[in-house]
């Protein structure tokens, strides 16, 4: 955390998913996971559900990114 090498890895998975034809990227975090949900709304995902995993009681929220 704090290197900023995030933000690479970030736009490099957005780029790869472009090249590769994608128009939409997913993805899940855990709510309560601070660094993980700033991460995901970082990326500019757009969190469409927020629903509770019967197996592990957490809390993930469903977020979307229109590429």
């Amino acid at each position: 955390r704090g290197t900023k090498y995030s933000d690479d890895f970030r736009e490099l998975k957005e780029e790869l998913a472009r090249k590769m034809g994608y128009s939409c990227m997913i993805a899940t975090t855990v709510m309560t996971e601070v660094h993980s949900l700033a991460n995901m709304l970082k990326s500019n995902y757009k969190i469409q559900n927020i629903f509770e995993n019967k197996r592990t009681k957490n809390q993930l929220g469903f977020g979307v990114k229109i590429l």
